[in-house]
């Protein structure tokens, strides 16, 4: 799966960046899958995780809080919404915390570590919901209620 450049320093392998994958949708609603690079000052490298957005699927109140933290200006937040759409959605979105981490791995090669991490996208796009249902947090959230930013999976919007 291909990734391109959403946000971070253009020298990510120095700084950091996130990268996104096209739409993808799992036969009920679209989602993007995330790739974010952390470099680290020591030994190990890099950090690289995968991570599952789904604009539509999210609760309106959480939404609405994201996009409030976001710290944009508000009529700056309005135009950066209505050019950017469903992406403009997800880089707030995960931003704000409402993302589901699905894959990371920490190394020293970089290059090594993103093939593994497309490969991974791979299997996430063709077993999604097996991705979605296991629990992902001790009081028994699911990644369903995650990306919904339900973290406590109350399941209540």
């Amino acid at each position: 799966m291909n990734f391109s450049f959403l946000t971070g320093d253009m020298d990510w392998k120095t700084y950091g960046g996130t990268f996104v994958s096209k739409r993808l949708n799992n036969g009920e609603f679209d989602y993007r899958l995330l790739l974010d690079v952390t470099p680290l000052d020591d030994d190990t490298r890099y950090i690289v995780s995968l991570n599952v957005v789904a604009p539509s699927q999210c609760m309106p109140k959480e939404l609405q809080r994201a996009i409030d933290s976001f710290g944009m200006p508000e009529e700056d937040l309005k135009r950066f919404v209505e050019q950017g759409g469903d992406l403009a959605l997800t880089e707030i979105l995960h931003d704000y915390g409402i993302s589901l981490p699905v894959w990371s791995r920490a190394g020293n090669n970089i290059g090594k570590m993103m093939r593994a991490a497309r490969a991974e996208a791979n299997l996430v796009e063709s077993m999604f919901g097996f991705y979605l249902d296991r629990q992902y947090n001790a009081v028994g959230a699911t990644g369903w209620d995650i990306i919904r930013g339900d973290m406590w999976g109350n399941r209540e919007d």
